[in-house]
């Protein structure tokens, strides 16, 4: 199940990927070794690399709002794209390159949860609500920089 979600939500989310999520390349089966006959052979997705630190393990410092602005709202725009992330936390959130930050990106769609065609309008955004990735990133943020965010702000859409 965390295969099929993660691979879907990708497909979901594919406007964002390369800048607040990774990059999707594809999706497969994990065989290291041809000549080997393995009874398992993991499934895989393929992704971008990137390299950074985790915000559990970055400078606050280094962490500056043109960062975790753009982060913020692409994360708010998830569940128009029939996605929810259900598992923001400083693990998944990196910062990329380590040293001196110019992206922020949101990694790990295994726990992610996604609207069925007929699920009804309601229901939705109530799961929404109660996942509320926003708000876990918005805690996760504060928690480290030590600071209270205004979310209202870095969500708004700006006028077309």
């Amino acid at each position: 199940e965390c295969f099929e979600s993660e691979l879907e939500a990708y497909k979901r989310l594919d406007d964002i990927q390369g800048r607040s999520i990774p990059k999707f390349f594809g999706a497969g089966k994990l065989i290291l070794n041809p000549l080997d006959s393995r009874a398992i052979e993991p499934s895989a997705v393929l992704i971008e690399y990137i390299p950074g630190v985790s915000l559990c393990d970055i400078d606050p410092v280094l962490v500056r709002p043109y960062l975790y602005e753009p982060l913020i709202a692409a994360v708010a725009t998830f569940s128009k794209h029939g996605v929810f992330h259900d598992d923001v936390n400083q693990n998944n959130i990196l910062f990329s390159p380590a040293e001196a930050p110019n992206r922020a990106v949101l990694i790990d769609f295994g726990c992610a949860a996604l609207r069925d065609a007929e699920q009804p309008d309601e229901e939705w955004d109530e799961a929404v609500r109660f996942a509320n990735d926003v708000g876990r990133l918005r805690l996760s943020l504060e928690k480290k920089l030590g600071i209270k965010l205004d979310v209202d702000q870095a969500t708004a859409v700006p006028d077309a």
